[in-house]
């Protein structure tokens, strides 16, 4: 199955002839024979292209069974880092180049250290240090306020500061993970 160019599928490990991965981050469950528990006949189930859910994190994740009993929720970065990226040294996670979570293209990503990828996001604005009144620095992720059509009313440099101006703390932690769709009539994500 491929619709755009250069898209190239291949299984996930661990569910050879299952599930398939494509290097621009999409996840098919392969077509293949079930059998009805009522009368036990077997049916064909046609391919299918599962829509990935964003996880409390800010990333894309699917659930993916082996059985009927046994399920396994995997992060999609991930599995196309397995499945398309080489990694010789070891790596334990995998980074998104650009900062955007959800763009798991195989050229977006990148293995990597914890520490590396802590160096990424503050070279690129991801995260920044806050100092508050003397207190010790602590990662901070900015913000971005928009408009519903899209338009953005200002990017703060951490959820906090978004707070001084009326807005619930909690509410646009919970609007960036997906939880809600707005708080304060506003659209938020992370920067």
């Amino acid at each position: 199955m491929s619709n755009a160019t250069n898209e190239m599928w291949k299984d996930i490990d661990g569910y050879e002839g299952l599930y398939r991965i494509s290097n621009f981050g999409r996840v098919l469950s392969v077509g293949k024979l079930y059998r009805n528990c009522l009368n036990n006949k077997l049916y064909p189930r046609r391919e299918k292209l599962l829509k990935p859910k964003l996880n409390a994190d800010g990333y894309y994740s699917v659930c993916l069974y082996k059985s009927k009993n046994i399920k396994k929720i995997s992060l999609v970065h991930r599995l196309v880092a397995c499945a398309f990226l080489a990694n010789h040294e070891n790596k334990p996670t995998v980074n998104h180049k650009d900062g955007c979570k959800t763009n798991n293209s195989a050229c977006n990503l990148e293995w990597a250290t914890k520490s590396e990828q802590t160096i990424h996001a503050y070279k690129n604005n991801l995260l920044i240090p806050y100092n508050r009144n003397g207190a010790s620095n602590s990662a901070a992720r900015r913000v971005v306020q928009k408009r519903k059509d899209g338009t953005i009313v200002k990017v703060w440099n951490c959820i906090k500061d978004a707070k001084n101006a009326g807005f619930l703390p909690t509410r646009i932690s919970d609007v960036c993970r997906g939880k809600y769709k707005q708080h304060g009539g506003f659209n938020w994500e992370y920067a």
